[in-house]
Formats: structure tokens, sequence, C-alpha cells
């Protein structure tokens, strides 16, 4: 689904495609890397692949993400953040950075649903202070397991 960008003006960002690959390296501690591709409204594509470690300590998960993206110009994000699974779902707050400091900083809140055992929705919005402007980037978007 495309991202929803709402700053000064409402904007809507590219859709992504992917996978995700990912494996338990013991009861708890996961790993996954996710290659995606984001095809932008206007025709552009950007290529991404990510990496992500997550640990439970139940009730709650903390996690660790680095993501590559882009051929020219690229980005580079660490970030990481908590989670809490509520019976179907969950909760999450996140935050990150540009380890080449071309986009900032960003942090914010999220949730889950599960939709039987291969389907999750997901929602968030993440705020990016650039400039003296906070943007905010709510997003939307889904999973298909198989």
């Amino acid at each position: 689904m495309p991202d929803v960008g709402i700053t000064p003006a409402l904007g809507l960002g590219p859709i992504g495609i992917g996978a995700k690959v990912a494996g338990a390296i013991n009861d708890d501690l996961a790993l996954s890397a996710v290659p995606t591709v984001a095809i932008g409204l206007n025709g552009g594509v950007t290529p991404s692949l990510s990496a992500n470690a997550t640990y439970n300590l139940s009730p709650v998960g903390v996690w660790a993400n680095a993501t590559a993206t882009g051929i020219k110009g690229m980005a580079l994000g660490l970030g990481g953040g908590l989670s809490c699974a509520a019976g179907p779902g969950g909760l999450y707050a996140h935050a990150g950075a540009d380890a080449l400091n071309r986009g900032g900083a960003f942090f914010g809140p999220g949730g889950w649903i599960a939709m039987g055992d291969a389907g999750q929705i997901d929602l968030g919005v993440d705020f990016r202070p650039i400039a003296g402007i906070l943007l905010t980037h709510v997003f939307v978007g889904g999973s298909v397991g198989f």
C-alpha cells in the first residue's frame, strides 16, 4: 500500500513489494532478511535490503534493524524498538536514524493485528524532525505468509 505523508501538505509515498526470510536461532532469538522494491507513484523504483534481529523478553520483545536503500544516493538506516503482543495483535514503539546523515532521525508508535495464521495488517505513524518541521508519516501495510 502507498505510504501517506502529512506535512504542510498531504502526499502519497511509494508502494513496496518484498519478501521476508526468517529463522529462529533459539526459543528467544530470531533473524530475518527482507529484500524490497519500492515503486513510486511517478514510476521510480528503489531497492532495499533490511536485516533484523529480534529477542523475546516475554511479554516484551526488542529488535534491531539495519536497512540499506537505493543504488545511487545510498541510505543506511539503523534502528530498533520494543513491542508487546496482546491477543492476535500488539503495539510497538521504535526509533532510528540514517547512519549516512541523509534522512535524519525518526521515532513513532504503531501496532499490528493478525488476520488468521498467514496474514497481518500493520498501522503506524513515524515522526521525523527536519529543518524545524516535524514530518508525519502515517502508514498502513499488510503481509501474507505461505
